[in-house]
């Protein structure tokens, strides 16, 4: 599937819960993703935000393009981009 050599750690769903659960997402403007890998994160980062916006005037919106990420693997990149993410750069250490 991938053709460059970057390690994955995909994050389970269950820690993602952890990760994010005190936010509310009523506020999130936008959102950076340091490490975008397979989008799992993104993807319920940009779930829960429809979720908490969810009305009969905003239904099914998508905020993916607030959800801005970085990802060093260019076949990683490649899916980001076709979920519609935003990749701002390859190496979050290093700066766009």
């Amino acid at each position: 599937m991938f053709t460059d050599t970057v390690q994955l750690y995909p994050t389970p769903k269950h820690i993602i819960e952890r990760m994010v659960k005190d936010i509310d997402f009523r506020a999130i403007e936008t959102c950076l993703e340091p490490s975008i890998g397979t989008c799992s994160i993104a993807d319920y980062i940009n779930e829960k935000i429809q979720e908490s916006r969810a009305s009969r005037w905003k239904k099914n919106n998508d905020y993916r393009k607030n959800i801005y990420a970085c990802e060093i693997s260019n076949d990683l990149q490649i899916l980001a981009r076709e979920k519609g993410y935003r990749i701002i750069g390859d190496d979050f250490l290093n700066g766009p």
